[in-house]
């Protein structure tokens, strides 16, 4: 058996592993990215633990989005709250090099509105005895949003782990201190599906749509589960040897 201690160790070595996943999935160097966690006095899911109690405020909200992108390439739009542009789009490049756009982003005259109605969801007891799937639905509509210049699928899985996190405490009365299952790794090899179903979520946005990306979203929990098995077996070799 091993004790607190090394629990909260292991919780605190996949946490700060979730920060460099969760950059590299969007193309930053991993190995920059590294070093700037253990350089940085705190990082995106420390503030965001510290701070929601149990309540996201509109500030902790935006101050959250900023420090994310700090030390990113797209630090740039740390400064900003949120996006005030609408010369924007997500797609992507076909064979030949030609943009595709898969959808316009939403006009930053009602981003406002969008950040109430998105914190109001989060703050709600709606759907809280989902503990997965209420996760995953702040994760979609986070990503499809684009409420920010740059950083939003980060900050919207970032967003899916502090609630299961919550929920698990609230709903399950398991008390870890610190969130314990993180699905960034898992979306590594299914990256281009992964942006194919957030477009759906935002051109769409119908029941098909939210059921493709539910049942997207729990294989990458399930894996995420395995993966996290594999290394707390070893985890716990390690230190029954010592």
């Amino acid at each position: 058996m091993i004790c607190y201690r090394h629990c909260t160790d292991f919780l605190e070595a996949i946490k700060n592993v979730e920060v460099v996943d969760n950059h590299a999935l969007e193309k930053e160097d991993s190995f920059l990215m590294s070093l700037y966690v253990q350089t940085s006095k705190e990082n995106i899911l420390d503030y965001l633990i510290d701070n929601i109690n149990p309540i996201l405020s509109r500030k902790t909200f935006i101050d959250g989005h900023k420090l994310l992108l700090q030390g990113t390439s797209s630090s740039r739009y740390a400064d900003q709250d949120y996006r005030t542009y609408d010369e924007s789009f997500v797609g992507r490049k076909d064979a030949n090099g030609d943009i595709i756009i898969d959808y316009f982003n939403l006009p930053c005259d009602d981003i406002e509105e969008a950040i109430n109605k998105f914190l109001d969801f989060y703050n709600s007891d709606y759907l809280n005895e989902h503990v997965l799937l209420k996760g995953q639905i702040l994760h979609g509509l986070l990503a499809a949003l684009q409420l920010f210049g740059d950083g939003n699928t980060r900050y919207a899985r970032i967003m899916q782990n502090i609630k299961l996190g919550q929920l698990t405490k609230s709903e399950m009365g398991i008390d870890l201190g610190l969130p314990a299952i993180y699905g960034t790794r898992s979306y590594f090899p299914h990256r281009g599906q992964y942006r194919k179903l957030i477009s759906d979520l935002a051109v769409r946005g119908d029941d098909e749509a939210w059921n493709r990306w539910f049942e997207f979203n729990l294989n990458r929990t399930e894996d995420s589960l395995f993966f996290i098995d594999n290394k707390l077996d070893k985890y716990k070799s390690l230190v029954v040897h010592k």
